[in-house]
């Protein structure tokens, strides 16, 4: 990712990644006292920078920096992002492009990690009460091994950084 491009932008890069669909609320906290989200006028409690004009090189500055990602508040998945190394850049890059993953993501809306724990175990047991409810819930495409790095970049292709 290139070191100017937004938090929006790298925000919408981790939904495409985790095969979410991006309709909740997130944050990214760079310490106890920054959060760099959307603001929301309608509710001026909720102190935050705008992700759409914060940049990653505002914070990321050496390799080994690291913020928290929370995406969906009640769910709250949390997230470590760490800058592992800096490259050089490379002006044919037009889009992000993923480099490495393993597994499938838990599905979006399924409980936060105590929730997803609950629907492996149900849908391993096809004698469990939910498990058809489950499995009709999921959908055919649901793998929990599955990660298709080069769908995932083919989506990537549509990020344009500028």
């Amino acid at each position: 990712m290139p070191a100017n491009i937004t938090f929006y932008k790298l925000h919408q890069v981790l939904q495409i990644v985790m095969g979410w669909g991006g309709y909740h609320l997130f944050g990214f906290y760079i310490d106890k006292n920054i959060l760099i989200s959307i603001p929301d006028p309608t509710a001026p409690f909720f102190k935050c920078l705008n992700a759409k004009r914060k940049k990653l090189n505002e914070y990321f500055e050496k390799e080994g920096d690291k913020i928290r990602y929370l995406y969906d508040f009640g769910d709250s998945w949390e997230h470590e992002i760490k800058l592992k190394k800096i490259l050089s850049v490379d002006q044919r890059m037009k889009h992000p492009v993923c480099i490495k993953g393993e597994r499938g993501c838990p599905p979006e809306d399924c409980g936060g990690t105590g929730g997803y724990e609950d629907l492996l175990e149900i849908i391993m047991d096809p004698e469990h009460e939910e498990y058809e409810e489950k499995t009709c819930w999921l959908g055919d495409n649901f793998d929990t091994e599955g990660f298709d790095i080069d769908v995932i970049n083919a989506i990537l292709k549509k990020v344009k950084f500028r």
